[in-house]
């Protein structure tokens, strides 16, 4: 038995194991109304996954070209103080308003 390599294009998360699907529904094509919807769907399931698996997603499942990808990470207000600026002049927008 192999061990799975974290960085790999194939490797899963556990949420990725739940629906192995990548490939966008032949029958939705640019245009149609349910387009934006499906891409979502699909983009919001690869997003727990690593960048080598989201990269061959769109580029070789999706057909997408000139993607950048970007690294965010979770912040709250506990470990980035500009979060815990945006959300005080936030909740003092809300109360004056």
């Amino acid at each position: 038995m192999e061990r799975p390599v974290k960085e790999s294009k194939n490797f899963l998360s556990f949420a990725g194991h739940l629906d192995k699907r990548v490939d966008l529904d032949k029958n939705i094509k640019h245009g149609d109304s349910r387009y934006y919807s499906a891409l979502s769907v699909m983009a919001a399931k690869v997003a727990y996954e690593n960048k080598a698996f989201v990269e061959n997603a769109v580029r070789n499942h999706w057909k997408v070209n000139g993607v950048k990808s970007l690294k965010f990470y979770a912040a709250t207000p506990y470990t980035d103080p500009s979060i815990h600026e945006l959300i005080n002049a936030y909740n003092c927008f809300c109360r004056w308003s």
